[in-house]
């Protein structure tokens, strides 16, 4: 997949930090494995993790999905009205199912739809 720059790659989307530690639990990857596997450095996902910050350019977030093979929303801390990982990572929701968006979910859509474009 090859990404394109633009403003909306550029675009910081908020983060749910106890929402990404439970991803990256729940896909049994050490802080390490999952910074390598999303194209972050270790203390830059640990400083997510934390809280102290709050916010990733669009491209970090989608690649974070990817790495916890969850929606990026989910890791926005967008209310879905149900928890995405259940028991054994269990799989309770997909991005296509979700609730029409607004605010941040339309931020996220414009972001994910730019992503879509840059894959060959």
């Amino acid at each position: 997949m090859t990404l394109k720059t633009s403003k909306t790659a550029d675009r910081r989307i908020p983060l749910d930090s106890a929402r990404l530690r439970l991803a990256r639990q729940q896909t049994g990857l050490s802080l390490a494995e999952a910074a390598k596997r999303a194209g972050l450095n270790k203390m830059t996902l640990a400083r997510y993790e934390s809280g102290d910050i709050r916010s990733a350019a669009c491209a970090s977030l989608h690649r974070l999905a990817a790495a916890y093979e969850c929606p990026p929303f989910w890791l926005a801390g967008m209310d879905t009205g149900r928890e995405f990982f259940a028991g054994e990572q269990e799989l309770l929701l997909s991005p296509r199912t979700a609730d029409s968006p607004s605010g941040l979910g339309s931020r996220l859509l414009s972001c994910l739809h730019y992503l879509d474009r840059g894959r060959d």
